[in-house]
This record gives structure tokens, C-alpha cells and sequence, in this order.
């Protein structure tokens, strides 16, 4: 008890780490770009954008039993945070959303290694043998499309 109203005292609260994710110098180098890149879009080319995010899930991990102590300004210091790094998980949850809409999602479990050469391989077929027909249709539609033919004119009907 001596030890706890001493740090008491001092202004140190036991709470529980801040949770942040594990970037490197590259990581934040792109993102600040990126926040350039779009900090003059508007609300209506926000709403233009699909977005998607994916979480990592661990079955059976222990959440809220890590507690640091610290004062308010040491929140970001390397010894009070507790980095999320992904990995060594049992399965991920992806979903898709707009401005207005929600859209699917799904789950995939974690697949092992010679699951994923089955599907790269079977992937690799399918490439193969659908390649030259979508190259077929991608070259009769795409002329029509630049021409503009298959598509209604802007403005008022005649």
C-alpha cells in the first residue's frame, strides 16, 4: 500500500495500456503522404469512396488484463503502449462499406500452406484458360466504349 499512495501521489494511474498499431518509418511516411494526397477532397468525393477494412480475430486471447503504470503525458511513451502487430490468428473478418450503404462480408479461416498451393494452382488453370476470352470481349467492348455507342448522350431527350 506504501508503493501504491507513493505513485498515487505522484500522479501515476494504473490503467490499461494504450493499444496503437505497429508501424514503420515507411508505414508513416506513406500515410502522411496519402493525408496530403486528399486533404482538399469535399464531402461529395468522400462519398464516391468504397471503403474496406479487415480485422485479425485470436480465439482465446485475454483482453483487458495488461495494466501499466503512468502519468497522462507518458500516454504515447514506447514502455506504456502495448503495439498491435498482426499475426498468429485463427481467422479474419473483412467487410466493405460506402457512405451510405453497407456492403458484404466475409470470414475466411487461416488457411495452411498446401491449401494454398491447391488454390494457386487451380487459380493459375482458371487464368489460363479464361485469358484469351476476356481478351476477345475486352477488345469488342472497349473500342465501344471510347466511342461512346452503346451509351445515351448527356442532356435532353429529342
Amino acid at each position: 500500500m506504501t508503493v501504491w499512495r507513493i505513485l498515487r501521489k505522484a500522479g501515476m494511474k494504473k490503467i490499461k495500456p494504450t493499444r496503437k498499431p505497429g508501424l514503420t518509418k515507411e508505414m508513416r511516411v506513406e500515410r502522411l503522404r496519402w493525408c496530403f494526397d486528399y486533404k482538399d477532397w469535399t464531402l461529395e468525393d468522400w462519398m464516391k469512396v468504397i471503403w474496406i477494412d479487415e480485422i485479425a480475430v485470436v480465439v482465446g486471447y485475454c483482453r483487458g488484463g495488461y495494466r501499466v503504470w503512468r502519468i497522462l503525458v507518458e500516454r504515447y511513451l514506447r514502455s506504456c503502449t502495448c503495439e498491435r502487430w498482426k499475426g498468429f490468428t485463427e481467422f479474419i473478418f473483412w467487410a466493405s462499406y460506402c457512405y451510405d450503404f453497407k456492403g458484404p462480408y466475409y470470414i475466411w479461416r487461416l488457411e495452411i500452406a498446401v491449401e494454398r498451393k491447391l488454390v494457386n494452382k487451380d487459380l493459375k488453370e482458371i487464368n489460363e484458360a479464361m485469358e484469351p476470352i476476356c481478351k476477345v470481349e475486352w477488345e469488342l467492348n472497349n473500342p465501344m466504349f471510347r466511342l461512346r455507342i452503346d451509351r445515351k448522350n448527356p442532356g435532353c431527350v429529342p
